[in-house]
């Protein structure tokens, strides 16, 4: 069996990985790849639950932010596609109310 080889340090959970949604890039009409926009936010979770998700994307050579997408992901799935956009007109009435 062969031996796998293990980085270790904070340096390798922040690198760029590539995921297979990634590998497919979409191209926009100049005929260019587009990245998904991104937006950076800060929120108040447990240390418990840092130091997990440190450990899961340690665990899964991935970055914190790929595993935060994975989980999001999987609590918006949980919600059916009616239920998102009654989700969505609500709050956007809200927001445009102000």
């Amino acid at each position: 069996m062969a031996k796998k080889e293990f980085k270790s340090g904070l340096d390798n959970l922040l690198q760029s990985t590539i995921d297979t949604e990634e590998a497919i890039p979409k191209i926009d009409k100049k005929g260019k790849a587009e990245k998904p926009k991104e937006v950076r936010a800060t929120f108040i979770i447990e240390e418990s639950q840092v130091e997990m998700l440190k450990a899961i994307a340690f665990w899964e050579r991935i970055q914190i932010k790929q595993v935060l997408y994975n989980a999001v992901d999987l609590f918006i799935k949980s919600y059916s596609d009616a239920e998102i956009q009654n989700l969505l007109t609500t709050y956007n009435k809200k927001n445009h109310e102000k």
